[in-house]
């Protein structure tokens, strides 16, 4: 990701799940591609930036994928 936002951080030499993850897409972005990744490894929600168009795209845990919010 390109940003990423933590509940607590207990030890500084292991990070748990993040609990906001920031992908700021670019030409040929694979950020859509990882939110499964980011699904399977706990991760709460997902802001998906594009600024060409200027929007954010808020997604949030769902019963088995991210949902929009």
């Amino acid at each position: 990701p390109d940003r990423a936002y933590f509940r607590d951080r207990v030890d500084l030499t292991w990070n748990p799940t993040a609990a906001i993850v920031v992908e700021i897409l670019s030409p040929d972005d694979e950020a859509r591609r990882k939110l499964g990744f980011y699904f399977r490894a706990g991760v709460e929600e997902v802001l998906i930036v594009e600024p060409d168009v200027r929007a954010v795209e808020w997604l949030v845990r769902g019963g088995d994928a991210f949902e929009p919010a």
